[in-house]
């Protein structure tokens, strides 16, 4: 093979392996992609197994491909329908040519061999897949004969595509002086698929009685031949668009005659042959009539640029090539679409979802802490007031059991603050596991296992220590007010407990309660006094720990915030994992358009 043909391969190898290396590229990028919803990765995989098969059957077609072309000369293909007279041309071109097996042929006979290729009338009598080796002007070219594609093809489909895999460029032979029909035409497009050059040989027909009269013999090109012709390369133009190259209108069974030495057992041929010639005056004449010298120059023209030839007949290929991953990528992603439509939905209103129910979480658990504190300040009034009202009891065990009532208040907080809590996480969680089974990969924080409330929890869950140290108790500062008010000003050293800023504050004012406490609290007359006290300073802790409970009210609303940034954090990670795929899926169809458009944009027989 010369420079310039070893040159041109590896021109076409390299393009073959770039558009190769863009599928591979999205193939790669795909799987990288991340995300744990099952449709999703149902989607990826999809695209990406998609990608993959399309890079293993385009290297396998690549392979064949390169490896099936002829480097050194052209290879031309003879196609089309069964008796259209294909063989009779290439028969006519072996001649002309002094084709080698022709002449071998001669010699081992001893006598003329010439149209034992040609056909007698029965159907596909070319069976099987022939090439000869020609010459024209001193420059080798193949011909391929091809078992034509009416009758039994399917026989014969292997042949077929092993000639079009080699051929540089098709010669359609149209063997009936009419358009081709619709089903031939199909036909057509099946085989030859996208990739090579077509031309059309509108192979006149018609026997030697059709030029008996001397009107008949000035022109093969009658005005019914002409329009028979633009009907021909109109279909095919149709069919088969920028591959068509354009028609070749000759009659193969007068220049076959003209040049022919037929064998003895052609009786129908020389028969044929004789009158034609007789008619004709000689072979050189008929052979100038049968406009075989049309397809010659176009022969030889091709002979003279076969490497731009066997160039553009791969750019064409990988044209195909590049449209065929095109086609599967989107059809891949047109069965998937629905899914992933469905997909990005419902991330956008699980989204929606996870951030309406967490603010009215965090609002309920506001509500309800503040309940929480509320009704236990309000059941210490009351058992305050009933142990002053309490007669039987004197100073000593109405102080324990005023006492008695401060110590079970922090428990009671505590008890009720982790059941709103537990309550109000928990309905979250089931809501959003409810959710999350539509789309199965969010992430819930360990703490919103509802299997757990103490582990769930975390930071959420208070103990009276945490009471404690949230209310900041001091008892030292006023367990003397207790003694000096008579059990009375227990309650002091109980808001003391609570709010050791109100007490300290107030200090003066116990104090002066205190003496009037001494004088009144076991008198009749001033139980109603010392309960009022002990209301408004009850009310006045009740306030104080609302405001210092706040601080655990923020740290668990802000640990739920943190939960629910998480979630809708995963969320929108995910619907990019899915812009991610789809942004893949995008920019592998733009490469492929783009790769082929530069194709196609290089002048003929460049790449």
């Amino acid at each position: 093979m010369g420079a310039m043909n070893e040159d041109a391969k590896q021109r076409v190898e390299r393009e073959y392996r770039r558009i190769a290396g863009k599928l591979q590229q999205a193939a790669g990028s795909m799987r990288g992609t991340g995300g744990r919803d099952a449709v999703l990765a149902q989607t990826r995989d999809a695209l990406a197994s998609t990608l993959e098969h399309l890079i293993d059957e385009y290297g396998t077609q690549a392979e064949q491909t390169i490896g099936s072309t002829v480097w050194d000369q052209l290879v031309i293909a003879f196609f089309g329908e069964t008796n259209a007279g294909k063989s009779t041309i290439i028969e006519t071109m072996r001649i002309l040519t002094n084709e080698t097996t022709r002449e071998r042929k001669r010699e081992e006979t001893g006598s003329a061999q010439d149209g034992m290729i040609v056909g007698d009338g029965r159907t596909d009598f070319t069976k099987v897949y022939c090439e000869y080796r020609l010459k024209i002007n001193g420059k080798p070219f193949t011909l391929i004969d091809v078992p034509g594609i009416e009758g039994r093809e399917e026989d014969y489909s292997e042949e077929i595509k092993r000639a079009l895999d080699k051929a540089h460029c098709i010669f359609y032979v149209q063997g009936h002086n009419k358009q081709p029909d619709t089903a031939t035409a199909e036909k057509i497009k099946r085989y030859l698929k996208d990739w090579v050059s077509v031309y059309s040989i509108y192979n006149i027909r018609g026997g030697s009685s059709d030029y008996d009269e001397p009107e008949e013999r000035e022109t093969l090109m009658t005005e019914k031949t002409v329009k028979t012709e633009v009907l021909i390369t109109n279909t095919f133009r149709e069919i088969l668009g920028d591959r068509y190259k354009g028609n070749v209108s000759l009659q193969g069974l007068l220049a076959m005659c003209s040049v022919a030495e037929f064998a003895e057992t052609r009786g129908d041929l020389l028969r044929t042959q004789r009158k034609l010639k007789t008619l004709f005056g000689d072979g050189e004449t008929l052979l100038r009539f049968s406009r075989l010298h049309s397809l010659t120059e176009l022969i030889d023209d091709m002979a003279d640029r076969f490497v731009d030839e066997i160039v553009e007949a791969n750019k064409h290929k990988m044209i195909s090539l590049a449209r065929k991953a095109y086609h599967g990528i989107s059809d891949e992603l047109q069965r998937q679409q629905e899914a992933t439509r469905r997909t990005r939905l419902l991330l956008h209103t699980l989204q929606g979802d996870i951030k309406s129910v967490t603010a009215k979480t965090q609002t309920a658990m506001e509500r309800d802490i503040k309940q929480v504190n509320d009704n236990e300040y309000n059941a210490l009034k009351e058992k305050v007031c009933a142990a002053i009202d309490n007669k039987v009891l004197n100073e000593a065990q109405r102080k324990f059991a005023i006492e008695q009532q401060e110590a079970l208040v922090p428990s009671r907080i505590e008890k009720g603050i982790n059941e709103a809590v537990t309550r109000n996480v928990g309905e979250m969680n089931d809501y959003i596991s409810m959710r999350k089974r539509q789309i199965d990969y969010i992430p819930l924080a360990g703490q919103l296992d509802i299997e757990d409330p103490q582990k769930r929890l975390g930071s959420f869950f208070v103990s009276t220590k945490r009471i404690e140290q949230t209310l900041n108790p001091g008892l030292g500062d006023v367990g003397s007010f207790a003694v000096s008010v008579a059990g009375g000003a227990s309650i002091g050293s109980f808001f003391t407990f609570i709010a050791p800023g109100v007490a300290t504050a107030t200090g003066a004012v116990l104090g002066g309660l205190s003496h009037i406490a001494r004088k009144t609290i076991f008198g009749d007359g001033r139980r109603s006094k010392a309960k009022q006290v002990a209301r408004r300073q009850i009310d006045t802790a009740r306030i104080d720990s609302k405001i210092r409970l706040k601080e655990l009210t923020k740290g668990i609303n802000e640990q739920i915030e943190k939960d629910c940034g998480r979630m809708t954090a995963a969320i929108e990670e995910e619907t990019r994992n899915l812009k991610t795929v789809e942004n893949i899926i995008d920019d592998a169809k733009t490469g492929i358009t783009s790769f082929i458009e530069e194709i196609k944009s290089k002048e003929y027989g460049t790449i």
